[in-house]
């Protein structure tokens, strides 16, 4: 049995939003799977999300593991190195 919030979230990424003149179609662009460096991911929640809407998209779920979202995180610059994974620079150069 599905729950209802994965019903609703299944039909606001499968339905098409209707402009004003009711003939254009146009799709939701989004990311419903994103890991940040408070879990397994390589960057900071707010430069994901600025990267996102950088990009063009509507929507971003934020889906760490294991992480309650309050408080305030903070890591070591070695924590932070220790998870990077892109391209082989450091994380914090492009800050």
């Amino acid at each position: 049995m599905r729950s209802p919030l994965l019903s609703l979230l299944l039909a606001l990424i499968l339905t098409p939003l209707i402009h004003a003149d009711d003939t254009t179609l146009q799709w939701f662009k989004g990311n419903t799977h994103t890991h940040s460096l408070w879990s397994d991911g390589n960057d900071f929640p707010d430069m994901i999300t600025d990267w996102f809407v950088q990009h063009g998209y509507q929507f971003l779920a934020m889906s760490d593991h294991n992480i309650l979202a309050r408080g305030d995180r903070w890591m070591t610059e070695e924590a932070i190195e220790k998870r990077r994974k892109a391209l082989g620079r450091k994380v914090l150069v492009k800050y």
